[in-house]
């Protein structure tokens, strides 16, 4: 077992990534084991959610997470997630005649690049650039900035004093799917400015943030 880095089995609360495995939780299992240069994890399960009229909506999803060892303090991973909702609708009169799977019974593919590191001693870095996709016409074009999730988020912190300054851009597109986390963020857009600094030898920290946020829906912005 040289190697094993984690097995869990049970109810989890499993997070890989905040566009993919976000930290819902999972009954079913994880493994992993360090291979040297990277490290890989695999998770497997189902998580449920109550629907509007009262049933649990079922999800099974698997995720597999290659992180690879770092270089220069950099820090890179890979994560594929895929689910699908496991609701059965054979017995259900609405579906019994139709020709084809409905959409959202077919599963959905997320690629995700993370990446953590810094540039020298005071800034530190922390980006993800997600994609779903999800099997639909042929004549769809699903590879875009519509089906992408990008976060890039930076944190400077003064040498001499104890401030720290942060920012943050999200962009989630409108088409970007991910029914299994715990709410639905698509087609929005935020900016984060931030700055903290600890004052009387540390005994308080005074921070002020701006936040700014967008989202879009059928009928308004």
């Amino acid at each position: 077992l040289y190697g094993l880095t984690n097995l869990d089995i049970g109810i989890l609360n499993q997070y890989e990534s905040r566009y993919t495995a976000a930290g819902q939780t999972l009954k079913g299992g994880s493994l992993g084991y360090d291979f040297g240069l990277f490290k890989t994890s695999v998770t497997v399960g189902s998580t449920e959610y109550i629907s509007r009229d009262g049933e649990p909506d079922r999800y099974s999803s698997t995720a597999v997470h290659t992180e690879f060892k770092p270089l220069y303090k950099q820090k890179l991973g890979v994560i594929y997630y895929t689910y699908s909702a496991s609701r059965q609708l054979a017995q259900d009169d609405f579906f019994k005649e139709a020709t084809s799977v409905p959409s959202f019974q077919t599963p959905v593919h997320i690629v995700s690049l993370t990446h953590e590191g810094g540039i020298g001693k005071n800034l530190t870095l922390n980006n993800e650039v997600a994609m779903s996709y999800q099997k639909k016409a042929a004549n769809t074009n699903q590879f875009g900035f519509d089906n992408s999730a990008i976060t890039t988020a930076l944190e400077y912190n003064l040498t001499r004093l104890p401030v720290s300054f942060k920012g943050e851009w999200e962009h989630i597109g409108k088409d970007f799917q991910n029914s299994a986390l715990p709410y639905i963020r698509s087609a929005t857009e935020r900016y984060t400015l931030a700055g903290k600094a600890d004052v009387f030898r540390s005994l308080m920290s005074v921070g002020l943030q701006y936040n700014f946020l967008k989202q879009e829906t059928f009928s308004s912005t």
